[in-house]
């Protein structure tokens, strides 16, 4: 894959745990966008399911990291790190993309070269196999949301504020999004749906169910960051 003279290049990382089911269709979405990332990574962070056979499929149109069991924010991380220029995309391995996805997100910076992160609406759906058919079944309203996948963010960003913390299982999104909003970043949103969210029996925040003290956890962080940096914390209006 090639970046378009004049423009950065995007590199988007896909991260994995047992998600073989919905893979083929997440990696299509990521194909299938109207501004071509320069590389694709998957982050296989230790999956036993069929994640293997439906990489092995794709052949030489992505790359594959393959890690034993550390979480969604040791997959992004190990992810991050093969990446060295550009700006970088999320994308879990169960959900979407829409097709002009990237191209929106990117549209922002290149009006405005000092952002850091660029973020887009984001819809939520649910999987129902019809007569062995998927159907999307929409879940609620469309929302602007800094979830991980409907993000676009400058490489050299991470380098300032660091990585996401390995210590959160869940929550993880939350707290980055904190120590970036803290750092003073430049950020931009987009109005179009960027992000799809599917909805499943199995997703993270359902499979960590143990683990949601991490949102607590991350909430506190930023709160003590904020009262050792001298900042006051107000009320939204």
């Amino acid at each position: 894959m090639s970046s378009d003279r004049g423009r950065p290049p995007i590199h988007a990382i896909v991260t994995c745990y047992n998600v073989g089911r919905f893979l083929d269709e997440t990696l299509a979405s990521v194909f299938s966008q109207t501004t071509t990332a320069h590389t694709v990574t998957v982050v296989d962070d230790g999956s036993t399911d069929d994640t293997q056979a439906v990489l092995a499929r794709h052949g030489g149109r992505l790359s594959v990291v393959c890690r034993s069991n550390g979480g969604i924010s040791a997959a992004r991380n190990s992810g991050i790190a093969s990446v060295t220029d550009g700006l970088v995309a999320f994308l879990d391995g169960d959900d979407l993309w829409t097709p002009e996805s990237l191209d929106c997100r990117l549209a922002a910076f290149l009006a405005d070269p000092r952002l850091d992160l660029v973020y887009g609406a984001v819809r939520q759906f649910r999987s129902v196999d019809a007569a062995n058919g998927r159907v999307r079944a929409p879940h609620g309203e469309p929302l602007q949301a800094r979830l991980a996948g409907s993000m676009l963010i400058r490489r050299d960003f991470f380098d300032r504020i660091g990585l996401f913390n390995e210590a959160f299982r869940i929550g993880e999104t939350i707290d980055w999004v904190a120590r970036a909003a803290e750092s003073g970043a430049r950020i931009a949103c987009v109005e179009p749906v960027v992000l799809e969210r599917r909805i499943h029996g199995d997703n993270t925040v359902i499979r960590e169910k143990q683990r949601t003290g991490d949102y607590l956890r991350a909430l506190k962080a930023s709160i003590d960051r904020r009262a050792a940096s001298g900042h006051a914390i107000r009320d939204k209006p």
